[in-house]
């Protein structure tokens, strides 16, 4: 058996080692002529991260996103176009039923809640609505070089200082800066949620010229259009937040207001960040919760919802929605106020 076996593979006829001779080959070729990029020394996290925002506004792609938030996973197509001023990202989910967004910037600060790129993470706004340092409340670490939608990346991972806000694990596009993959862990390092392009390419900055006649057509069905006028704009809505009678009392260092919004009917919606988290604050006078309080979690994402009377008499349900964990949130909920005077909430 001993000499069989040891001696077998010698009688391969000719042309089946020829054959796998030549497949060896062919397999090798990709390996040989993709090359990973062998820089100096990595780049700072702190410095990978703090670019984010000015990557994903600069450059013109398409790409597909995958996105899995605790349940089946979620495909949109997306498109930037950069435009004379500003840029418009258009994007059309790819499952269920179609349904498509056209959000237009008239600057490459501002930020709309609807942008699935933005998603991705929660790059700390620029200029006044910045927040603090990363690495105040994130201990920041490279991974390496790795490869997403075959392309290589910077790897790292943001631990929290705090048990307030998840781990996360992203890995930023080596030749423009973008964030092509988003993780969310558990204190126990588990996955909650993850975002990440299977497919991305860079364009040629075509303005509004019409997008190639290929599968990742995006413009084919009607978009409804959000717009974001510009960062000063959002500054004048995070200003507006102080004529609110409602207060936060408390919530996690790091957090800062990054915009608000007051609908016709009265509802109000308080949006803070920390630069890669987010949670919305909402109160709502004109509907009642018919019970005390509810809340979950699904993959990363906490909503905490309860039904509040001040001592003045004032009834509202209050809820809190973000990628906290629940416990995060419910502090969050427990410390709205309903103040006499309008003034600074901290």
């Amino acid at each position: 058996m001993t000499q069989l076996l040891t001696t077998t593979p010698h009688r391969r006829p000719a042309w089946c080692r020829a054959a796998l001779w030549l497949l060896g080959c062919a397999l090798a070729v990709p390996v040989a002529a993709e090359q990973a990029p062998q820089p100096a020394e990595l780049p700072e996290p702190l410095a990978l991260l703090a670019g984010l925002t000015d990557a994903s506004r600069q450059h013109a792609y398409r790409g597909t996103i995958v996105m899995v938030q605790g349940g089946a996973p979620v495909s949109i197509a997306v498109e930037h176009r950069l435009l004379e001023k500003g840029s418009e990202l258009h994007y059309m989910a790819l499952d269920g039923v179609p349904y498509g967004i056209q959000l237009q910037y008239a600057d490459r600060d501002c930020q709309l809640f609807g942008d699935p790129i933005a998603r991705l993470t929660q790059p700390a706004a620029s200029g006044a609505l910045a927040a603090q340092s990363l690495d105040e409340y994130y201990r920041l670490e490279s991974l390496g070089l790795q490869r997403v939608a075959d392309r290589f990346v910077y790897a790292v991972i943001a631990l929290p200082e705090d048990g307030k806000r998840h781990a996360r694990r992203l890995f930023i596009d080596v030749k423009t800066g973008i964030l092509l993959r988003s993780e969310y862990l558990s204190t126990q390092g588990q996955l909650l949620a993850s975002s990440q392009f299977i497919a991305f390419s860079e364009q040629a900055d075509s303005g509004r010229a019409a997008p190639a006649d290929d599968d990742q057509q995006i413009a084919a069905q009607p978009l409804a259009v959000q717009r974001c006028e510009s960062a000063a704009d959002q500054l004048e809505r995070v200003a507006a937040a102080e004529a609110s009678a409602w207060r936060l009392g408390w919530w996690p260092a790091g957090f800062a207001l990054s915009d608000y919004r007051r609908d016709a009917a009265g509802l109000e919606s308080f949006m803070f960040s920390d630069g890669l988290a987010q949670f919305t604050l909402f109160v709502d006078t004109a509907n009642h919760l018919p019970v005390d309080s509810i809340g979950g979690s699904r993959g990363a994402t906490s909503a905490v919802i309860r039904h509040l009377r001040s001592d003045a008499g004032a009834v509202a349900t209050v809820s809190v929605v973000g990628e906290v964990p629940r416990s995060t949130a419910e502090q969050i909920l427990a410390a709205v106020q309903l103040v006499a005077t309008t003034g600074a909430a901290r």
